[in-house]
């Protein structure tokens, strides 16, 4: 982020000015992503538009005319305020930052969401600001500033740092070099703590290394050796030994007074870890390792190796490591993809250790091609197992388990040809009740509930329905007791009360309650059916009818969302990033049901603009951008069937749609691929189309 110090030469410009000032004041609008429109030099409503949203954001009064006041904050600050919703580069550093800073534990995606919000507040309210979550130029600017107080820094991070004293540091009876010589200053940049990970672990771990606390290796991931080696240096130097490294510790382990250990004295010894096992996922040869401890503590003894089935290119498995810690569950739903598995054990918010996959809750439901495909890419993210192979992962790998997915392995033909996929055993593969909870959920607001989701319909219950039940009832949607019973969409004096609010014509749900109906009935030509709304899975081989001129039109029911495999292919040069497949996936099951030659866009989980089947795509394309107004940067886009042409392509890239989904399948498919190219725009092909008449 670099200081913008431009002068402005229009003193004022408003609606219906033109030219070079207007120009400027657009691409600055650019930069901050408050415009989306072309830089055309004329000053019109969408322009206005985009200088009131700047005013509003910093307190100015959102006249949309650019006053000496605006045009001062426009080209001076090097922050845009950002808020739930925002995304982008600057978010990523803002993440970043806060997890330097301690206060942000999610995965560093760009996108300001509800635990960047939360860790937001509580940075605002521990520096001594007003806690709105909302950062703004002030919390910015002082968050990249060197005062910024760290969440668990005892002090100020303005105070400056006491000089020990090199007395307690010592053992005076040693008769090697106690100190080290002299460092040049390494300034601290923000506590460093189990989970950590970049350039400034490999900092810490290489001075570790040479002071003699540190024998892993210099990787840049701060896991349970290099814990022990802080938590050995804090001891022997006098420190809170809390294996946090906080601004003392940094300061103290890049300083003079900084304690080497005397070559005759011992090195730490690490202190053993509860934790049996630690799991490598070789993506390249698709081979799962679990290890155990050897006779020094290292995981070096290989326990169980298991043939795998990781996320393809296109729903890339999350590489790195990853310490167990969430829950699991006996047998979920995959509520993106349809089907479901057993012996689910989390790694990460985002994906798990799972089995093969099922058509429904039955083990003589088994899709085949999941079971015979282990061994190849084909999950989205997740790391599939045979039955066995998933129950011994759920039974003996706890939490605390450090969990290392790579991609770097050299190839193991030999390993692979060991690991040959058993015969289907089905007896092996019978489900058992899952227990219910011994204790009530917690509820913690801004954190991610217990994944993965199961399908939630009438009368299901479970931990999952008890966190959607409170959290709809902190965002004022449920106005019933938490009680993790799923009650088929019953409408409430609460979702009443909500639903008044709005423009409806009709509800449809299983049952009204009467304070529900009291409310719902004083608004006029409101229709209200009770209908249950339970969706049966049509049988294999249904067909449906449709009424033409001299007869009827049979065809299969469009029941499905994507292949059987599931397969994407990523046919682009760029390739879309987990939050870009996100929407893809949204825009594609919207597009799904538009009616043929649709285009659906789509942007962090809404939909922006649908453009109904016209008698060419880019006739779509156009009314759908056009109905996504500004939110439309940076947003997903997805048609039903290929594009015949580029033109479609070229009006995206002018929109600033960042990812397109398609069938692919036109004969000048690389017309559109060579433009996406030019334009830095993924596209994903589907193989499969959605064609609704």
């Amino acid at each position: 982020m670099t200081l913008i110090e431009e002068e402005f030469e229009t003193p004022d410009l408003q609606l219906g000015d033109t030219g070079d000032g207007v120009s400027q004041l657009q691409r600055r609008l650019t930069e901050l992503y408050y415009y989306s429109g072309n830089i055309s030099g004329n000053f019109g409503e969408s322009t206005q538009a985009a200088v009131k949203a700047f005013q509003e954001d910093f307190g100015l009064e959102a006249t949309g005319v650019v006053d000496a006041d605006t045009q001062a904050l426009l080209f001076s600050t090097e922050y845009r305020p950002l808020q739930y919703g925002s995304s982008g580069d600057d978010v990523k550093e803002l993440q970043t930052r806060l997890t330097e800073l301690g206060y942000f534990t999610s995965k560093i995606s760009g996108n300001y969401l509800e635990s960047s919000q939360t860790a937001v507040r509580e940075f605002q309210e521990r520096n001594g600001l007003e806690g709105t979550g909302i950062a703004d130029v002030d919390t910015q600017t002082l968050m990249y500033s060197g005062q910024a107080v760290g969440k668990n820094d005892r002090t100020s991070a303005a105070t400056p740092t006491p000089t020990p004293d090199p007395g307690f540091l010592v053992d005076e009876s040693a008769t090697a070099e106690p100190l080290a010589t002299v460092l040049e200053e390494v300034p601290f940049e923000g506590n460093l703590a189990r989970g950590s990970t970049g350039a400034r672990v490999k900092t810490l771990q290489n001075r570790l290394t040479e002071l003699g606390y540190y024998t892993g290796p210099v990787s840049g991931n701060f896991l349970g050796n290099t814990l022990v080696a802080v938590k050995a240096f804090q001891e022997q130097n006098g420190l809170e030994v809390d294996g946090i490294v906080g601004e003392m510790t940094w300061n103290m382990l890049f300083n003079d007074l900084s304690v080497v250990l005397p070559e005759d004295t011992p090195r730490p010894t690490p202190t053993p870890t509860p934790v049996p096992f630690a799991v490598t996922v070789d993506v390249n040869n698709q081979v799962t390792t679990v290890y155990g401890r050897d006779e020094n503590g290292d995981y070096t003894v290989v326990v169980r190796q298991m043939l795998c089935s990781t996320g393809t290119k296109s729903y890339p498995s999350d590489v790195g490591d990853w310490v167990l810690n969430g829950r699991t569950a006996r047998w979920c739903y995959f509520p993106r993809w349809g089907g479901h598995a057993q012996y689910w054990t989390r790694i990460n918010s985002s994906i798990a250790f799972h089995s093969v996959i099922y058509n429904s809750v039955n083990t003589m439901d088994l899709s085949v091609s999941s079971y015979k495909n282990l061994g190849t890419r084909v999950s989205h993210g997740c790391i599939r197992l045979t039955v066995a192979d998933a129950k011994w992962i759920y039974d003996n790998v706890g939490e605390g388990t450090v969990v290392t997915i790579r991609e770097d392995l050299p190839d193991d033909p030999e390993l692979r040809a060991s690991l040959e996929l058993p015969p289907l055993d089905y007896s092996r593969m019978l489900p058992e009740e899952t227990p219910e909870p011994t204790a009530t959920p917690t509820y913690i607001s801004g954190a991610m509930p217990p994944m993965p989701l199961e399908q939630m319909k009438k009368n299901s219950s479970g931990e999952d329905v008890w966190w959607l039940q409170a959290k709809l009832k902190e965002l004022g949607y449920y106005g019933g007791t938490v009680t993790g019973t799923y009650l088929g969409g019953t409408v409430d004096a609460a979702t009443a009360e909500q639903m008044s609010k709005i423009f409806l014509e009709i509800i449809v749900a299983p049952k009204f309650t009467d304070e529900a109906l009291a409310i719902l009935t004083k608004k006029k030509n409101l229709r209200l059916l009770e209908l249950d709304t339970t969706i049966r899975a049509y049988p294999k081989g249904e067909r449906v009818m449709r009424k033409v001129a001299g007869g009827l039109l049979v065809q299969e029911i469009d029941d499905k969302l994507l292949p059987e495999d599931g397969e994407l292919k990523v046919v682009t040069k760029a390739q879309p990033t987990a939050k870009q497949m996100e929407d893809l996936m949204l825009a594609w099951k919207i597009v799904k049901h538009a009616k043929s030659n649709g285009i659906a866009i789509a942007k962090d989980h809404q939909s922006l603009g649908i453009g109904p089947g016209q008698v060419n795509r880019i006739w779509s394309t156009q009314m759908a951008i056009e109905r996504s107004g500004d939110k439309v940067r940076g947003a997903a886009l997805a048609s039903d069937a290929f594009f015949p042409f580029d033109d479609c392509v070229k009006a995206c890239a002018e929109a600033g749609i960042s990812c397109i989904i398609q069938p692919g399948g036109s004969v000048r498919d690389q017309d559109s691929i060579d433009a996406c190219d030019r334009y830095g725009i993924a596209m994903v092909f589907t193989g499969m189309r959605h064609f609704k008449h």
